[in-house]
């Protein structure tokens, strides 16, 4: 199966820490995909958290849940 993740994600390390025993469970070969959100933000001209403050505040709070 590939697991793709990005390194730099809050949210990253919730799937990350299940990755191998899941695919362990069900059977299958985990195979590692790291990519780079960043590269496809700007490929889509999105613009960062930074710059967009509903976002920001969107992200934190969804963080501290």
């Amino acid at each position: 199966m590939d697991f793709f993740f990005f390194i730099g994600s809050t949210y990253s390390y919730l799937s990350v820490v299940r990755a191998e025993s899941a695919a362990a469970q069900a059977g299958v070969e985990l195979v590692w995909r790291p990519f780079s959100v960043r590269t496809l933000m700007r490929e889509q001209n999105n613009v960062p958290f930074s710059t967009k403050p509903a976002k920001m505040r969107y992200m934190w709070r969804d963080i501290e849940r």
